[in-house]
Formats: C-alpha cells, structure tokens, sequence
C-alpha cells in the first residue's frame, strides 16, 4: 500500500515552451509516495520493511503557492520576481 509523505520541501515543477529559452513555475511539490518493501539478507526475508520512493510526486498550483505567499510576506516584496 503506498503512503505519501509530507513536509517535503517545497520544489519547484518548471517547465519550457518548445524552441523557447524560459522556464517557468508550473506547481510546487508539497510531498511524495512510497510503498513499504521488504529488506533481504541474500535471499532471505528478515521480516524488516523499508520506505521505497516511488518517484510520484504531489504537487500543488504555483498560483496556490503564489497567493499564500502574498497573504504571508516574511521579507520585502521585489517587483518583477513573478507575473503575479
């Protein structure tokens, strides 16, 4: 059964338009799954279980992202970072 972890830092998803040289923010990763799996010894079970990342991520909507952020300001704002 996969869990998601949480509390993961919160990267960024960005992407390219084709034939264009700019990157922009499309989410934010907010945590990521994992399935238990077994731990061996050889070819023997030792009944331990560790966390296997699955490499799916979830993400949320950078405008979410971007909207807390202007309700929550922790520094000075500088205009022109983001085409808020």
């Amino acid at each position: 059964m996969a869990t998601t972890i949480r509390d993961f830092p919160a990267a960024p998803v960005v992407f390219s338009e084709p034939f264009r040289n700019e990157y922009k923010v499309a989410a934010v990763v907010s945590a990521y799954r994992v399935v238990d799996e077994p731990v061996y010894v050889g070819e023997q079970d030792t009944g331990l279980t560790y966390k296997y990342n699955t490499g799916i991520i979830v993400t949320h909507s950078i405008d979410s992202a971007v909207r807390i952020a202007q309700a929550n300001p922790v520094g000075a704002l500088r205009p022109g970072l983001c085409n808020c």
